[in-house]
């Protein structure tokens, strides 16, 4: 899990690389049927109302 969190932040630039934060978000989908971008987006849209 380390190895793959570190790989994570050195990749997504500690997530302010959206390109490569997609990808990563495709992984976890893939992985653990998590969409984490689409929580972010819910969230956002949560706090805005």
């Amino acid at each position: 899990m380390n190895k793959i969190t570190k790989q994570f932040v050195v990749e997504t630039d500690r997530g302010r690389d959206d390109k490569s934060l997609k990808k990563w978000n495709k992984y976890v989908l893939e992985n653990l049927g998590i969409d984490n971008l689409k929580l972010v987006k819910n969230t956002e849209k949560s706090k805005n109302q």
